[in-house]
């Protein structure tokens, strides 16, 4: 990888990152407000689906990121709701 691409890379994890820590406490703080859990679980159940379709892709690099993208709704599901 070049340099430049290095730097693309990097600034797209830290804003990928930057976004999830925001959704993340976001999702915790509308559970601390009293959400019910009924509604966050179809916040994630929506979350999950444009993945899950993609996951379905003849393309080995999208169905790749569509199962990771689905771990980590899940991953961000467990935290949330426990």
């Amino acid at each position: 990888m070049t340099e430049r691409e290095h730097e693309i890379l990097a600034n797209a994890w830290a804003q990928a990152t930057g976004a999830q820590q925001i959704l993340q406490a976001l999702l915790i703080m509308l559970k601390k407000s009293g959400t019910s859990r009924e509604f966050l679980e179809q916040v994630f159940d929506l979350a999950v689906q444009p993945s899950e379709a993609m996951a379905l892709s003849d393309d080995q690099t999208t169905r790749a990121i569509a199962v990771r993208t689905v771990q980590v709704v899940d991953h961000f599901r467990a935290n949330v709701l426990g």
